[in-house]
């Protein structure tokens, strides 16, 4: 037979072995809760990681073509505004048409970042490139009547040209992992632009 004082520490150990069953639960919930949002927390730190990546490819395109766009629209604003109408209206025609090429040649490569090319294509955009910028050469070393003022606007023109289209093919080159496509771009069009470049400055 139990005495009073064994029946009331029996209640109290009862009551405190339920607080701590309940304590034990909360803690439990409280885990599980945490575990999740870790979870929730690491996929969207690798989806964060996935938009970054893509962000800083997007970026390396937008500013290549920003840059050339920016010195396209320069030569522009000084063929209008100089101080020798006459001249710069001369070879208005010829700016137009190098224009058109430049154009030509941003069309080839968005259409270079817009699909998932195989080789064979992207050695015939290479080649594509390269025959335009031996036209421009070409062009640029076969005219009869060479206009001093004329040149100080063209060959930067064609440097800024040949340099954008070398960085950008080299960057998706890279992005395709075609490391030696990527040498191409560099020597074979990176090339003719220092040498047109260098030309300009020692002309001054």
């Amino acid at each position: 037979m139990r005495c009073a004082g064994d029946s009331e520490a029996d209640w109290v150990e009862s009551a405190q072995f339920d607080s701590q069953s309940r304590d034990l639960d909360m803690l439990r919930e409280t885990v599980t809760d945490h575990a999740r949002r870790l979870n929730t927390v690491e996929q969207s730190t690798s989806a964060l990681d996935d938009q970054i990546e893509q962000t800083f490819r997007n970026t390396a395109k937008t500013e290549a073509l920003s840059s050339l766009q920016t010195e396209v629209s320069r030569l522009q604003q000084e063929r209008t505004t100089g101080p020798d109408e006459d001249v710069i209206q001369g070879f208005e025609s010829r700016l137009d048409g190098f224009v058109e090429r430049l154009d030509s040649v941003q069309t080839t490569v968005d259409s270079i970042a817009d699909n998932a090319v195989r080789q064979s294509t992207l050695d015939e955009t290479r080649e594509t490139l390269e025959s335009r910028v031996t036209d421009l050469e070409r062009e640029m070393t076969t005219d009869d009547e060479p206009d001093e003022h004329g040149d100080q606007f063209l060959r930067p023109l064609l440097a800024v040209s040949l340099v954008s289209a070398a960085v950008l093919g080299t960057v998706l080159a890279l992005e395709f992992e075609r490391p030696g496509v990527a040498l191409g771009f560099l020597v074979l069009v990176g090339g003719p632009a220092v040498l047109v470049w260098l030309l300009g400055r020692g002309d001054r």
